[in-house]
């Protein structure tokens, strides 16, 4: 069973492999998206920002499009994880990765104001807190999920250990 066993014990011919398969998900990924875009729906923060989710310009064909985005930024964020972990040299574009999900994340929480489409982010931003190499940034990720909790009356997402002093003030700035 392939979890059981550390990647450092595995041959260099099996996490080739893997890194081989990893990276032809990622070129998949890589075109979904582009057929996503085609959907003239919104794929990026900046204009999920400026979309009027009330009165849409653009009414999308596919009712799944939406989550689609948000199920492929998942996959994009494990498989970018998995690469990190398999080839050290893969790291620093990780974390560059989770750091534009948390700049964005808190884009969409400005103030006492959150964002509609927030919600297609809480996995993404959950997978971020757990996998994103750095305790800051990790607390970073943590309070924001702790803000939109706070702010949709979700209870109970809390990161384990943390200061009950952690605040959104606390941001990528800091």
């Amino acid at each position: 069973m392939l979890a059981s066993v550390s990647p450092s014990s595995w041959q260099p011919t099996e996490k080739a492999d893997i890194e081989n398969h990893i990276r032809g998900i990622l070129i998949q990924l890589d075109d979904l998206h582009e057929t996503l875009k085609a959907d003239s729906y919104p794929t990026d923060i900046d204009a999920i920002l400026t979309y009027d989710f009330a009165y849409p310009v653009v009414h999308t064909p596919h009712s799944a499009t939406p989550i689609a985005i948000a199920y492929h930024r998942a996959a994009q964020s494990l498989c970018l994880y998995i690469l990190s972990y398999l080839d050290r040299s893969s790291i620093e574009e990780f974390r560059e990765h989770c750091m534009n999900i948390l700049k964005s994340a808190q884009k969409l929480f400005d103030g006492e104001v959150l964002h509609p489409s927030y919600w297609r982010h809480v996995l993404l931003l959950k997978i971020v807190a757990f996998a994103i190499p750095g305790k800051h940034e990790k607390e970073i990720a943590w309070g924001i999920l702790e803000g939109w909790a706070a702010k949709t009356g979700l209870l109970g997402i809390q990161m384990r250990g943390q200061s009950s002093a952690w605040t959104m003030s606390q941001s990528l700035a800091s």
